[in-house]
């Protein structure tokens, strides 16, 4: 109900806002994402198998690019506390197309859509205004444009020409920025892509 989907969207915002402490406390927290017992939550929760589904990209997926994000900081950091929201409205309106009939009717598509497009805006302007790590907000920028699978034919490969775009960013990026913290955003976010492919693959395989 939507006392659940506040909850997830709590979830991706307390996801998003993780790292802001220490660094070993950002890698506890991630560590505490992945133990079972939050596996079990979810199995017990008796919803649909597409939220489900969702919910655990969020969990295996999604939490390990915003730690990587974290290390980075900056309009990087930034950013990525808007893609958590983008995960966040998406799950809720996930959960809303999962107990009726097939939308339709484009408006109320697009109604669905308002919040994962307020997301997106928001991570287009940080990368278009970034000070430092233009490669970095560039990548993750277009990268985040993978949600308009929602509205394709195909949207495992709509997702996987986002995704291939992500190593042209990311050879730039390590031969600028060798370090791990760098490498580790690039893996993340291709780690983050084909976790979406797989699970629109699987549970929406035509939009």
């Amino acid at each position: 109900g939507d006392e659940e989907e506040g909850e997830w969207e709590d979830m991706a915002e307390i996801a998003a806002s993780q790292g802001e402490g220490e660094e070993e406390e950002a890698g506890e927290i991630v560590d505490e994402e992945d133990d079972t017992p939050c596996t079990a939550d979810f199995a017990d929760s008796g919803l649909n198998p597409v939220v489900v589904g969702y919910e655990a990209l969020i969990q295996h997926q999604l939490v390990p690019f915003l730690a990587a994000a974290t290390e980075i900081g900056g309009e990087v950091q930034l950013q990525a506390a808007h893609v958590a929201q983008a995960f966040g409205a998406q799950h809720a309106m996930l959960v809303q197309v999962s107990v009726m009939p097939r939308v339709e009717d484009e408006g109320e598509m697009m109604a669905m859509l308002q919040g994962t497009t307020e997301a997106l805006a928001c991570i287009d302007q940080l990368n278009e205004e970034a000070d430092t790590f233009r490669k970095h907000t560039a990548m993750v920028a277009g990268a985040m444009t993978a949600f308009g699978w929602v509205t394709s034919p195909d949207p495992r490969q709509y997702i996987g020409d986002m995704l291939n775009a992500v190593p042209v960013y990311g050879r730039q990026i390590l031969g600028e920025y060798p370090q791990e913290a760098h490498q580790g955003l690039v893996q993340s976010l291709k780690f983050l892509l084909r976790g979406l492919q797989d699970y629109v693959s699987t549970h929406h395989p035509h939009g």
